[in-house]
Order: structure tokens, then sequence, then C-alpha cells
């Protein structure tokens, strides 16, 4: 589960954890550590079409 900065998700992840579901996992940080740590992201251009970015 990921959100912009890890608080979010790992609330999420807890909520779907105590529902039962197994191996659930945040993503800590978030997707601003994510994009921090140079790792690959899509992002969709203004006419809509995604772009992958590695």
């Amino acid at each position: 589960v990921i959100c912009q900065s890890g608080y979010r998700s790992s609330i999420a992840a807890s909520m779907l954890e105590s529902a039962g579901f197994a191996n659930v996992f945040n993503v800590t940080g978030g997707t601003a550590a994510w994009i921090a740590s140079g790792l690959p992201v899509e992002t969709v251009s203004a006419a809509g079409a995604a772009v992958s970015t590695k």
C-alpha cells in the first residue's frame, strides 16, 4: 500500500491486516521516498498518455 508520505498507507495496511488480509506491505516514506530514491515512476502527460521514467 502506498500514499504520498507513508502515513495513511500505514493505517490502511493495518486495517487490511486486521481484516484478515495476508502479505500486506506498506511502502515506508510513501511516493516521496520512492521518488527520492530514484526508483521508476509513471506520470501522465497533459494529453493523458502515461510516460514511464526509469
